[in-house]
């Protein structure tokens, strides 16, 4: 998939990347780990959290192909989809983590049995 493809008008799949704007306006990356559906409208996302800050969008888009996700910093859940915390798609990779957080989502698709809720 293309860098410039709308947020809004992806289906979320495992391994999707996505830039997330921090308060300062600098960026770090997300990649969608899992997705537990609830129903049509609904559904619990979980996400890995990397150590990688840049200054602009542009330069994380510069440096993706180059991202490191082997090393989560965080794992959450959110019931609420990139696009309603204006995070923008990248692409997808691989998940290549080596921690088994598949064995840590329960079966109504929360992470560590807790979610966090959208604004």
């Amino acid at each position: 998939m293309s860098l410039t493809k709308s947020t809004k008008n992806i289906k979320l799949e495992e391994g999707q990347v996505f830039s997330v704007p921090l308060p300062d306006g600098s960026y770090t990356i997300a990649q969608l780990y899992y997705q537990h559906i609830i129903n049509s409208r609904q559904s619990q996302v979980t996400f890995g959290f990397f150590n990688s800050k840049f200054d602009t969008l542009e330069k994380l888009k510069v440096e993706y192909n180059n991202l490191d996700l082997s090393t989560p910093f965080a794992i959450a859940t959110t019931n609420g989809y990139p696009s309603h915390y204006n995070w923008e798609f990248l692409g997808d990779k691989n998940i290549i983590t080596k921690y088994d957080y598949k064995t840590e989502i329960n079966s109504i698709g929360l992470f560590k049995k807790t979610s966090t809720n959208s604004c």
